[in-house]
């Protein structure tokens, strides 16, 4: 296995054991853009409300005729609804980005548009933004056993075993917690006795 793959942290809690650790895929935070052409007035971009929809919140947005492209953007970042918005030019335009701010399935976000004047039904989803990258969850084994989660970062997973996990792999890696009473004393918050060695399999 690649031994960059997966980050282990032991805890003072921690004992002594050796973990084979094989990333099926990461969880990936959903990213949407607005359709190439779908945008040609960055100026003035019409009225409406949008309402962002992340799992069973809403957060309606209300944009003011006349608003620009830049200041949907800035509305809609400030209204911390589960994504940020940012401005990508291409040779067809500018285009409106949305990417979630947290990873995993449950955070998948919506986009209703009511009202719409002008370009601001560009930025619906699923009708009209594209999705670039879905939102979806770490998918792993840890000994064989299959686990998910919405983050890469997982805590408590295992007894005494933080992990991060960085990138999918081919083969497991094994993560060995070493028996080290002194560094067990002082409370292990770094990478000291856990560590990745390449699996034997």
């Amino acid at each position: 296995g690649d031994p960059t793959a997966v980050a282990a942290t032991a805890l003072a809690s921690a004992v002594p054991a050796s973990y084979s650790i094989d990333v099926i895929s990461l969880a990936t935070a959903q990213s949407l853009s607005t359709v190439a052409g779908a945008i040609t007035d960055a100026t003035n971009m019409g009225a409406g409300t949008l309402t962002i929809t992340r799992g069973a919140t809403a957060v309606p947005i209300t944009i003011a005729d006349g608003a620009s492209l830049a200041a949907v953007r800035n509305q809609i970042n400030a209204a911390k609804a589960g994504v940020t918005a940012a401005i990508v030019q291409d040779g067809t335009g500018p285009r409106l980005v949305f990417t979630a701010t947290d990873t995993g399935a449950a955070n998948a976000v919506t986009v209703a548009i009511s009202g719409a004047t002008g370009q601001l039904s560009a930025l619906s989803y699923p009708s009209g933004m594209t999705q670039d990258r879905p939102a979806a969850d770490a998918v792993f084994k840890i000994n064989g056993m299959q686990v998910s989660s919405a983050t890469n970062k997982l805590s408590g997973v295992v007894d005494g075993l933080d992990l991060t996990l960085l990138k999918a792999t081919t083969s497991p890696v094994v993560v060995t917690v070493g028996n080290d009473t002194v560094a067990l004393k002082k409370g292990l918050t770094d990478f000291v006795s856990a560590y990745n060695e390449l699996s034997k399999y």
